[in-house]
């Protein structure tokens, strides 16, 4: 299904701004850029660019030494090749000089922000300083993603999540287990827009608690942890979809196809998802219409790479490197994000222009700790789980595969009163089939709950080799 400037007007226009931002056209602008002509979009993107690369240039101390070093005259890099010699930034270079990112002196037009903080997923914490534009591109995106999925303003948005990222109660503390938080406009776009209610959950509570009270609460639309959304399907499974339930939102975490389906099958609604770091802001989000990603190229500038360094080729898998274009408190020029994606070819089919790419496949460095073969065998098993039928499922809640560094893996899984012998013996048949004559043994065993690691998100996958590389920023090689 196809889009157009008109209709995406015409969405818009559901969304009444609030009487002090009623002069605002930077949504409308938003709109309009959706739809820009190639060599438009080329040269606002260059002119966005060579303002930052001029800055970073003059005023931040890590880029003056390193445009010096390859030559790059007063940071000129108009043309793709110029762009191009600047080498990928990397976490860690950020981490051994953080101070040398931080500008001498904003320009006199921008407003330094709030920090924001890495979760630390692949090694340490790291703080990002931010300007009011940077943060301000967050809720334009924000907005921007709601009305592609025609979010209705006045609707009730829930939210299961960690405390940090919920309202708090009027006293100030955070909502404990078991209670909700209720605001009376939505968050971020509540700011600018009158919208209906919001209601806020913490992610402690039991799975089986979440399922209820969303039940209970019955809102339009539900955003959560990507694990979060599985978990509380799988935990629905069985009951009727949510007729309230116009769509969701799913954050910080990957979504397969396959679990994606799912999701969408048991509440009986759409997903949103989004791809972001804090320390960029929000890159791009999900087409409801062609399902790739869009990226926001008034905020940032994506490419995927290869490992030489080169564009990647349509239909391959490439790094992701990003841009960005508005933070000037903190700028981060061809940053490496650490994860793969997809490479599109062609327009895309919804009519909007903006840059787009494919699948996100999760952070690279977790899968380079790993021997051959680890990763086809860990998707193997994921894989036969995301598509087992109701009936071996009924009870299953939450569920983590880990690997050994014998070599070995172990099958963790949450249940509601317990699994069918059935669930058992299709795994068991799976893995055989899989691991042929290999002698690499599965084991199972059952948890209260599957915690997630310190930065707060969930894998299906972990790895004793993952921690031990992330303790020592080296490769490490599994025992016999």
């Amino acid at each position: 299904m196809q889009t157009s400037l008109e209709t995406e007007r015409q969405a818009q226009q559901r969304w009444k701004l609030r009487p002090r931002f009623a002069h605002l056209t930077a949504f409308d602008e938003l709109v309009a850029n959706e739809f820009l002509a190639a060599d438009e979009r080329r040269l606002r993107q260059e002119k966005k660019l060579s303002a930052m690369l001029r800055f970073a240039a003059n005023r931040v101390p890590y880029y003056g030494k390193l445009f010096r070093r390859i030559n790059l005259q007063k940071g000129a890099a108009r043309r793709r090749s110029e762009f191009s010699r600047i080498p990928p930034l990397t976490k860690q270079t950020i981490q051994e000089n953080r101070r040398a990112f931080i500008p001498q002196s904003l320009p006199p037009d921008v407003t330094a922000g709030h920090p924001l903080s890495t979760s630390g997923t692949t090694g340490q914490k790291l703080l990002i300083e931010h300007t009011m534009s940077s943060h301000e591109m967050w809720d334009l995106a924000s907005q921007r993603s709601r009305r592609w999925f025609r979010f209705d303003p006045q609707g009730i948005a829930a939210a299961i999540r960690q405390r940090p990222n919920l309202p708090r109660r009027p006293d100030g503390s955070p909502v404990p287990d078991g209670e909700t938080v209720r605001i009376p406009t939505w968050p971020r776009v509540g700011k600018y827009f009158e919208t209906g209610p919001a209601i806020g959950f913490a992610k402690t509570n039991p799975v089986e608690r979440m399922a209820d009270w969303l039940e209970q609460e019955q809102p339009n639309y539900f955003q959560s942890d990507s694990s979060v959304l599985e978990h509380v399907a799988l935990a629905l499974q069985a009951h009727p979809a949510m007729t309230s339930m116009h769509a969701l939102i799913a954050v910080s975490e990957p979504l397969t196809v396959v679990r994606r389906a799912r999701i969408e099958k048991t509440f009986g609604a759409k997903i949103s998802i989004g791809y972001g770091l804090n320390e960029i802001g929000i890159v791009a989000n999900w087409c409801p219409e062609a399902g790739r990603y869009h990226v926001h190229d008034e905020n940032c500038i994506v490419e995927i790479i290869d490992q030489d360094g080169n564009p990647s080729k349509p239909g391959s898998v490439g790094r992701i490197i990003v841009t960005t274009l508005t933070n000037f408190a903190m700028p981060f020029i061809r940053y490496d994000t650490g994860d793969v994606a997809q490479v599109l070819e062609g327009p895309c089919p919804c009519g909007r222009t903006l840059p787009s790419f494919g699948l996100t496949l999760g952070r690279r460095i977790r899968i380079d700790p790993l021997p051959p073969g680890v990763m086809a065998l860990a998707d193997t098993l994921l894989g036969t789980i995301e598509r087992l039928p109701d009936e071996l499922s009924a009870n299953l809640r939450m569920y983590q595969l880990h690997h050994f560094q014998s070599g070995n893996f172990e099958l963790r899984v949450v249940v509601s009163d317990s699994l069918p012998p059935a669930f058992f013996r299709h795994i068991e048949k799976v893995w055989e089939g899989a691991v042929a004559s290999r002698p690499i043994r599965l084991q199972f065993s059952t948890a209260e709950n599957l915690r997630p690691i310190p930065s707060d998100k969930f894998f299906h996958f972990t790895s004793d080799l993952f921690e031990a590389t992330r303790r020592s920023g080296k490769m490490t090689k599994p025992s016999n």
